[in-house]
């Protein structure tokens, strides 16, 4: 079980949030179970493909959609081609900013929510990104997929740092240069898992 995991996360800011175990899907996970309130905190696990992430997230539309200011945690994100895939797209990006990771030593990866959003508009997102072929993204869209991930690295390091008048720790080139070649390594292999990512 990961629930000490979830507490350990949400605790510090949510004491009095409550953890359920559980599947995730439109049954579990539906407004009437929170009483329509905003959800202001969410956290997915092992939604390895378009399809698994949408299913867990179903109950998450409108007009119930993940606000601005609510926070999404992935819990193994470093671990699954297919959800970096997903936010250098640029489809997950434009709605969320990672705000922490623990880089090369973890699977977890913490977001806020910067626009409004539903899982339905991922998914349109996402066909027009990947266009009517059956192929990869091209080259130029590869290389703005990366270039968003050095961007959110640096951001990181500099919000994991605990002086605030370096914009980067020297102490931690180590780990960007890790976290870049993983996440470089993740967008650009296993092309054919880009099928996985379309709307079904």
């Amino acid at each position: 079980s990961y629930e000490w995991l979830w507490k350990n996360a949400t605790y510090d800011a949510y004491p009095t949030a409550k953890a359920y175990a559980g599947f995730i899907n439109s049954t579990t996970l539906h407004p009437r179970l929170w009483h329509k309130k905003p959800v202001a905190l969410m956290s997915v696990d092992s939604a390895k493909t378009w399809a698994a992430f949408r299913d867990q997230t179903a109950g998450i539309q409108r007009p119930y959609m993940l606000k601005k200011g609510s926070i999404l945690i992935l819990m193994d994100f470093l671990t699954i081609d297919t959800q970096i895939k997903l936010l250098y797209s640029g489809c997950l990006s434009s709605y969320l900013q990672p705000v922490y990771s623990a880089f090369c030593r973890g699977e977890q990866w913490i977001f806020v929510v910067t626009q409004s959003f539903s899982l339905g508009m991922i998914g349109a997102c996402m066909q027009d990104f990947l266009g009517d072929g059956e192929g990869e993204p091209t080259e130029e869209q590869y290389k703005n997929m990366i270039s968003l991930a050095q961007n959110d690295i640096m951001l990181l390091d500099t919000l994991n740092f605990d002086d605030a008048s370096s914009s980067i720790s020297p102490s931690m080139e180590s780990e960007r240069r890790c976290m870049m070649e993983h996440l470089t390594k993740e967008i650009k292999e296993s092309p054919k898992h880009w099928s996985y990512l379309r709307v079904q």
